[in-house]
């Protein structure tokens, strides 16, 4: 929509509707199925109580709290990057609203 100019054209308020959430902060889940060396499927399932916005601003933060942390050269970096495995996982687990299950 952006690309075509449409977004421009609508007011505030259509904006509001068309892109708008509910605001009730519905579920938001993601699952993640990995393929392991060996060639077995092992799934990630990551639940937000509170929705998008929510797993949005943690992850802003985490990523901040690992920038911050750690020097980059040239300042460049990839998302990946940032963070080691376990303590990634350890961080969202430790959140109490964001539910993650791994099977």
């Amino acid at each position: 929509m952006q690309q075509f100019g449409i977004f421009n054209s609508l007011s505030l308020n259509t904006r509001k509707k068309v892109f708008g959430s509910s605001g009730n902060g519905d579920l938001a889940v993601f699952e993640i199925t990995v393929a392991n060396t060996d060639g077995k499927f092992k799934k990630i399932s990551v639940l937000s109580e509170k929705g998008q916005a929510e797993l949005t601003a943690l992850s802003t933060v985490i990523h901040i709290e690992s920038l911050c942390k750690n020097v980059f050269n040239n300042r460049v970096y990839f998302a990946h990057e940032l963070h080691k495995k376990q303590d990634l996982q350890q961080q969202l687990v430790e959140y109490k609203t964001i539910n993650v299950k791994i099977y």
